[in-house]
């Protein structure tokens, strides 16, 4: 089935469902085929949960994960610098 096909169908039943029983059942399928389309994306191996939780946490997601770093070391130019003064 083509995209065109398969949107068209989501479309032709959310319409059906908001005429026949009103805009919260439209909301309830609305919902109910998002999470439809999130398991079966999940179950074809074409969606990483793992993936999709950092991006939410605002992790990156797209650069393969690195070891932890240690704590930041000092750069050299915020340690206090003494400088003799020549008369």
């Amino acid at each position: 089935m083509t995209a065109t096909t398969t949107g068209m169908l989501v479309g032709a039943v959310l319409a059906l469902t908001a005429l026949a029983f009103g805009f919260w059942a439209f909301v309830f399928v609305a919902i109910a085929m998002a999470i439809g389309f999130g398991v079966g994306r999940v179950v074809e191996g074409k969606l990483d949960i793992r993936g999709l939780a950092d991006a939410l946490r605002g992790r990156r997601s797209s650069s393969p994960r690195r070891p932890s770093r240690s704590p930041r070391r000092r750069c050299r130019s915020s340690w206090p610098t003494t400088t003799a003064h020549s008369a």
